[in-house]
């Protein structure tokens, strides 16, 4: 099975954030600001490959709708979790999802599970949010 890369870029341009996806061709290079028309604060984030256990029925109304765009309910198999995300592991608490040499981690200062895998956790992950539009996440 080949590894699907996804990429979502946080963007900041004319005083109007949000997410855009983003998807490379062979010939891209990324560098910042070229998105963007020269601001060099766009943040290019990599789909981990996980996704986690947030089940269709707990979705928004607008976040259903979007999903349906391009698929059914029936394909829905939970949030896909990027770099910069703050996630919820059941039993251990909040995260944000990084990269640490060359692999997915939780990241959390006041804990002992600083730098475990992303892929290590047997319970379940929710996505509830990410470092750009919800920093007080990880307070």
């Amino acid at each position: 099975m080949s590894r699907i890369h996804k990429f979502r870029v946080w963007r900041t341009r004319d005083r109007e954030q949000g997410f855009m996806d983003y998807e490379p061709s062979l010939c891209d290079s990324w560098t910042p600001g070229v998105l963007s028309g020269g601001d060099s604060s766009d943040v290019l984030m990599q789909w981990t490959g996980r996704k986690d256990c947030t089940k269709w029925e707990e979705l928004t109304e607008e976040e259903q709708k979007q999903w349906r765009e391009h698929h059914t309910a029936a394909d829905w198999e939970g949030k896909e979790i990027f770099e910069d995300d703050i996630v919820d592991i059941e039993g251990v608490g909040i995260a944000q999802v990084m990269m640490q040499d060359g692999r997915w981690v939780t990241y959390r200062e006041d804990c002992m599970e600083v730098g475990s895998s992303l892929y290590g956790w047997l319970v379940p992950i929710k996505v509830i949010g990410n470092v750009y539009e919800q920093p007080e996440l990880l307070k």
